[in-house]
């Protein structure tokens, strides 16, 4: 007898067990949406990206600018203030965005000394 007629004649009796019934998958997040909320969706996403592309591209068609962060670390006042007040204006003139940042260790006197030192005091303050 060759292999082509046993496999004819082989009824499957004695194959391996049927298979379990497939579970039933649960519907996932995707499937929930509305064809509305799916829409609305993806135009979201299709605006965010398009933001971030204009943005990319404005960002790498200018020069850029240099910057300077000063941070005062003081007690109750900023001495010299009219002078760093003048030394940034300066700076200014040249394309130097320029940033002053405050630490006081008596903060509400430090805020009552000036307007302007006011305006930049760090709003953290631990001891």
């Amino acid at each position: 007898m060759d292999f082509a007629s046993m496999l004819s004649s082989y009824d499957g009796a004695a194959a391996a067990p049927a298979p379990a019934p497939a579970r039933i998958p649960k519907k996932s997040k995707e499937s929930r949406l509305s064809r509305d909320e799916r829409r609305l969706r993806d135009a979201l996403e299709q605006g965010a990206q398009q933001a971030l592309s204009d943005a990319r591209r404005a960002v790498a068609d200018r020069p850029p600018k240099k910057r300077i962060a000063v941070c005062f670390t003081i007690v109750d006042g900023l001495p010299h203030e009219r002078c760093w007040r003048r030394w940034a204006a300066e700076l200014e003139k040249r394309g130097v965005d320029v940033r002053f940042y405050a630490h006081a260790h008596r903060r509400e006197k430090a805020q009552r000394s000036s307007a302007w030192l006011a305006e930049r005091m760090i709003r953290d303050h631990y001891e």
